[in-house]
């Protein structure tokens, strides 16, 4: 097995916490039933006695492993620095906390297999190679409080079952060469049907250069779920973020209303249906895929978008579907029906080749849209995608720079009958124009720059509203 491959059997006897000395020291013989531990030695803490057990070895002693027993009441250990070449195993259906400093001197098994398993004070990797791999198995959490660094080249942080969660005003990186290898969470389930979770709880700050979400090198992952829930800063810095390349299993992220979500380069829904929801946090991405930009054969995999509130900036491209199967519909809807109570900043959309054929579905319902790069004369800054619903909340968009959208903004679908959509506001200096014409039925507002309409304006608008220094071209195609 995994542990047996690793090398963490431990040559030194085992001792087991029995807790009845008179105080609570590790090297009190007592405590152990009369046998304190050898270096090496693997430690079961059981039963409910003395449950602040204080490690008053030299800093730096070595111990095989601990395990927490079926019985064991939360235990909180703390004192001397620990280090360890063994598996951590919590049994017990209760929290169990590491409150001194813990490096593992191979590669860290940690398995919080009937409870959570709690690190509140340094945890390190100091093994042999470069690498280094932390293995979080079982279905509870594992949970860090404090600061945590990883000097490490190449260090992974594996996720197997269960969830990471770093708890307000933890920190968590890496500090390792700033170039060559880097430190990265994988995201693997070691079977099928698992329930994998990632939370950043407010004021807490995670670096990870690199993260892979169910990548299919990792053998079937179908029916796994991952979600990963984003209430402090979280920043993904260094290379691709992978999220989704495995069929039949799910993926969601939330960034809540304090979160800050930041990655270099962010790749949604491959293989892997995928739903992400802005709901009040910041949400920036350098690059990003929607959906499955490039590659050969099927893709199969589909991405929501949801931007409730909050903001979203992609500034420096951003690729849309690029799936053959024109089944798969990637949808984006941008407000949740107030008026600026969003904000979408990016560049031109990038469809990746015309004969890929799943479908790119928007749809506008309040956020306020804001260009990054001006777009050429008749290309969508939207990326030539098949649908621009306006909603409630209207079709907002700030020009910084020459825009072009093609493809028309049209009424609700879902909107009941009688109830008119948001219409269509302008903002910014320079000029926006609408190839298509709209079937929207709200007011038309052009409140900064020229609105113009290159066919003709929308034949059922209900008002138009111009601020003074305006301008509004009916037609603009040259007739």
């Amino acid at each position: 097995g995994l542990l047996a491959a690793l090398g963490l059997a431990s040559a030194a006897a085992a001792a087991t916490w029995t807790g009845a000395g008179t105080d609570d020291n590790w090297t009190t013989a007592a405590n152990w039933g009369g046998t304190a531990p050898a270096p090496g030695a693997a430690l079961t803490f059981a039963g409910s006695a003395r449950t602040a057990p204080v490690n008053d070895f030299a800093a730096g002693t070595a111990f095989g492993g601990v395990t927490f027993a079926a019985d064991a009441a939360p235990f909180t250990l703390s004192g001397q620095a620990l280090s360890l070449s063994g598996t951590t195993d919590n049994s017990s259906a209760t929290a169990q906390t590491f409150a001194l400093p813990t490096t593992f001197t191979k590669d860290a098994v940690l398995d919080a297999k009937a409870g959570d398993l709690v690190f509140a004070a340094p945890f390190a990797l100091d093994v042999a190679t470069s690498e280094g791999r932390v293995y979080k198995c079982g279905p509870h959490d594992l949970v860090f409080i404090g600061a945590h660094a990883f000097a490490n080249a190449n260090p992974r942080v594996v996720l197997q079952n269960g969830g990471l969660r770093f708890a307000p005003g933890s920190s968590f990186r890496w500090t390792g060469p700033s170039s060559g290898n880097r430190f990265s969470l994988d995201v693997q389930p070691n079977a099928p049907d698992r329930r994998l979770h990632f939370v950043v709880e407010e004021g807490a700050e995670v670096w990870f250069p690199n993260i892979t979400v169910f990548s299919s090198a990792h053998g079937n992952l179908s029916g796994s779920t991952f979600d990963m829930v984003v209430d402090g800063r979280l920043s993904l810095y260094n290379g691709d973020t992978d999220f989704g390349d495995q069929a039949g299993s799910n993926i969601t992220l939330t960034v809540g209303r304090s979160g800050d979500f930041y990655a270099n380069w962010f790749s949604m829904g491959t293989r892997t249906p995928q739903t992400t929801t802005v709901d009040g946090g910041r949400f920036t991405v350098d690059s990003a895929a929607f959906g499955r930009h490039i590659g050969t054969g099927d893709r199969p995999g589909r991405n929501t978008f949801l931007l409730h509130a909050g903001q979203v900036v992609v500034s420096n491209y951003f690729g849309t579907m690029s799936t053959f199967s024109p089944t798969v519909e990637n949808r984006m809807v941008f407000g949740n029906g107030v008026r600026d109570g969003a904000t979408f900043e990016s560049v031109p959309f990038t469809r990746a080749g015309t004969t890929r054929t799943g479908q790119v579905l928007l749809a506008f319902d309040g956020a306020e849209i804001v260009t990054r790069r001006a777009t050429g004369n008749g290309v969508d800054f939207f990326g030539g995608t098949e649908a621009k619903e306006v909603l409630a909340g209207g079709f907002i968009f700030r020009a910084d720079y020459q825009t072009d959208v093609v493809g028309a903004l049209t009424h609700g679908a879902a909107l009941p009958d009688g109830v008119r959509d948001g219409g269509i506001t302008k903002r910014g200096p320079e000029s926006l124009t609408l190839r298509d014409r709209p079937t929207v039925n709200g007011p038309v507002r052009v409140e900064e720059g020229r609105l113009s309409f290159y066919t003709a304006p929308p034949a059922d608008m209900c008002a138009l509203y111009m601020a003074p220094g305006t301008m509004f071209n009916l037609k603009n195609n040259g007739d």
